[in-house]
């Protein structure tokens, strides 16, 4: 990771689980690191872990809210100069369990934050990096990316497929412009999503006892 010494980093969701780590390994190679969560508590107490290892400010934010990020972007260049690397981190899922027992409004919430915010974060971002042709944008990808069954998290892989598709479709649509797309699956992790999940139905919470092995 030395290629991001010197560089600045925003990433979004990352006051918790995989996006603090991000953050905490961004600033041990040397980067300067913008983190976002949705709670002003939460985001200074995770400055608080964070400040020791590097140059680091933290922002209240959520992606569903589309003057919140460009307000964002705005708020990180003016403290740091510019932006180098924007990672979509944000999202979580909210239930697991099998797709016809699932809530539909579930599957809203986690589309309004894991795909809408996405959307949002990618326009805010590229409307900076495209004109001056550089710069890198990550999305995380996740169980469901590459449209492989996802049960009992269905409805959260789902979304994951939707970052997947929006990823390639933007990668080609912006080829030669100077900035980078990339689409990062980092495998199974213990978050909080993995070991503390909120499951629906009977056959879900059958199919959650086969996580216990990790």
């Amino acid at each position: 990771m030395s290629t991001v010494k010197d560089k600045v980093v925003v990433v979004t969701g990352s006051t918790r689980g995989f996006g603090f780590a991000i953050a905490e390994s961004m600033l041990e190679a040397g980067a300067t690191v913008a983190v976002t969560g949705r709670s002003q508590s939460v985001v200074e107490s995770t400055l608080t872990k964070l400040q020791p290892k590097g140059r680091v400010s933290g922002f209240v934010v959520d992606v569903r809210n589309e003057d919140q990020i460009y307000k964002l972007v705005d708020d990180v260049i003016a403290e740091f100069g510019r932006i180098d690397i924007w990672i979509n981190n944000a999202g979580y899922s909210n239930a697991a369990g099998m797709m016809l027992d699932m809530n539909p409004q579930d599957a809203l919430d986690m589309f309004m934050s894991n795909d809408l915010g996405v959307l949002q974060c990618t326009q805010a971002i590229m409307n900076y990096m495209l004109p001056r042709k550089q710069g890198m944008l990550v999305n995380i990808y996740g169980q469901g990316s590459f449209l492989r069954p996802a049960s009992p998290t269905g409805l959260y892989g789902t979304t994951k497929a939707w970052i997947t598709s929006f990823t390639r479709t933007l990668a080609t649509e912006i080829k030669n412009s100077g900035v980078q797309i990339l689409g990062f699956s980092p495998g199974m992790m213990t978050t909080d999503m993995l070991t503390s999940p909120i499951v629906v139905g009977e056959r879900g919470k059958e199919m959650m006892k086969n996580f216990g092995f990790v």
